[in-house]
C-alpha cells in the first residue's frame, strides 16, 4: 500500500479535492493510470487490510500493523473479521500482501513516470 499512498501524494498537486485512498484509486483508473483491474484489486486488498487494521483495533491489540502469531489470537481476529477461521485469516492475508506487492512493482514505475512526465 506504500506505493498507493506515494503515487496519491504525487498526483495531489494536481487534484487536491481527491483525498481518499479509494477515492484516489478511482480517479488513477479513471485517467488512464492504473487498467480497471488493477484498481479494482488494490482497492479490494485496501479494504480487506483496512479491516484487519480495524479489527486489530477492536481486540484492543498494541501492534496494529502485525498480524498475531499466537493461534488463539489469530482465531479471535478471524472471528471478528467474519472469516471461517485462521488458516482463512492468513491465507486471505498472503494472498493480499502478495496482490500489492506484484501490482505495486509492475505499474509503480509507470505512474511515476506519468506523474514526473506531466510535471
Amino acid at each position: 500500500l506504500a506505493h498507493i499512498f506515494y503515487a496519491k501524494h504525487l498526483h495531489t498537486p494536481k487534484h487536491p479535492w481527491l483525498r481518499g485512498t479509494v477515492e484516489r484509486l478511482e480517479a488513477l483508473r479513471k485517467y488512464g493510470v492504473l487498467a480497471p483491474h488493477v484498481a479494482l484489486q488494490l482497492r479490494d486488498a485496501y479494504y480487506f487490510l483496512r479491516g484487519v487494521e480495524s479489527g486489530l483495533r477492536l481486540m484492543n491489540t498494541k501492534l496494529r500493523h502485525d498480524l498475531p502469531g499466537d493461534p488463539l489470537e489469530q482465531s479471535k481476529l478471524a472471528f471478528v473479521l467474519q472469516l471461517p477461521d485462521s488458516k482463512q485469516l492468513m491465507e486471505s492475508c498472503d494472498y493480499y500482501r502478495t496482490t500489492i506487492q506484484e501490482l505495486s512493482q509492475f505499474n509503480f514505475a509507470k505512474i511515476r513516470a506519468q506523474v514526473l512526465g506531466a510535471s
